[in-house]
């Protein structure tokens, strides 16, 4: 996923955010016994989409964790606004269409 971003300050971002989440998500999985729930989104960056929960499984999976199941709900009504363009980007807006809970029990 990292490869297709093209910029150089979004592909940095992508960097810091796995890092940092990766990193807090090993190191409370060192204090849990049983069971590990996290609760997450899909993103894009730009129009690459990045599965964070793919990411965060095959990266516990690294410390022992066993994915267990992933509980996806689709969001139905909860836009604060809408934009026809994302200001951001310049592209076709799109929103987060599900949310993701990763069920991981402890290997």
């Amino acid at each position: 996923y990292r490869d297709n971003i093209k910029e150089d300050h979004l592909r940095l971002l992508y960097d810091r955010y796995f890092y940092a989440i990766l990193k807090v998500f090993s190191a409370l999985g060192e204090n849990v016994t049983d069971y590990m729930c996290i609760f997450v989104g899909p993103a894009k960056v730009r129009t690459t989409s990045i599965p964070i929960d793919d990411i965060i499984v095959e990266h516990l999976q690294e410390f022992g964790w066993k994915h267990e199941i992933t509980f996806v709900d689709t969001i139905v009504s909860r836009v604060m606004f809408e934009s026809e363009i994302n200001p951001a980007s310049g592209e076709k807006d799109s929103r987060i269409k599900t949310e993701h809970l990763v069920v991981l029990k402890r290997g």
